[in-house]
């Protein structure tokens, strides 16, 4: 699972300073859009985010980017992606 909105949303706090305000104060509505830009987030992502407890951004980066690594750590191991083959 490619978690390409939960990277836009990220990406969209890190360069944007009110953005990231209301990231870090309300995430779930901050998830809800970024000006016309809509983030289409899983229940899972979701609940990652309003869990995440921080008033530092570089805080809230790092959990999420630990979530995504655990995720797809599980994915490779279970087989759900493919493994680069020796020639």
């Amino acid at each position: 699972m490619p978690h390409i909105d939960l990277e836009r949303l990220v990406s969209a706090g890190a360069v944007d300073k009110q953005f990231r305000e209301l990231l870090l104060k309300d995430p779930v509505r901050a998830a809800d859009g970024y000006y016309a830009d809509r983030f289409r987030l899983t229940s899972e992502e979701k609940a990652l985010i309003a869990n995440i407890r921080t008033n530092d951004f570089q805080t809230f980066m790092e959990v999420i980017a630990a979530w995504v690594t655990r995720k797809r750590s599980r994915q490779f191991a279970s087989g759900g992606v493919a493994s680069a083959t020796a020639y």
